[in-house]
């Protein structure tokens, strides 16, 4: 849903309301590494792959608050395959993600959003 969201709010343009509406998402997908890339990839790497723009984003809302004063902010982090808030969690850093991701590899497809503190 983020993603089909997202492109929506691409094609809008900058005056689209879903802009400021959707919290920052960030899709973390290891199984699509694993396709796309030979036999020989290793889980960590392709994890590492998966993250890094996962990170990157982290890094720079962390540099921004930090620039700004404030609290480093909240993600929540969820696999995407199951509803009613089962398996989420609330990270604040890239490896934080890692180790959920780590722990239920099998799952996949991550959902990364940045907390909204009064939405």
């Amino acid at each position: 849903m983020s993603e089909a969201l997202q492109a929506h709010a691409g094609k809008c343009g900058a005056a689209c309301p879903l802009r400021a509406a959707l919290p920052e998402t960030i899709v973390v997908d290891t199984m699509s590494v694993f396709h796309s890339r030979p036999r020989w990839l290793d889980f960590r790497s392709a994890l590492a792959e998966s993250l890094a723009e996962a990170e990157a984003a982290m890094d720079a809302a962390a540099a921004a608050a930090a620039a700004a004063a404030g609290p480093a902010p909240l993600w929540i982090l969820k696999p995407s395959i199951t509803n009613k808030g089962e398996g989420l969690r609330i990270v604040a850093a890239a490896a934080q993600v890692a180790e959920a991701v780590c722990e239920a590899p099998e799952l996949g497809t991550w959902v990364l959003q940045r907390y909204v503190d009064a939405p």
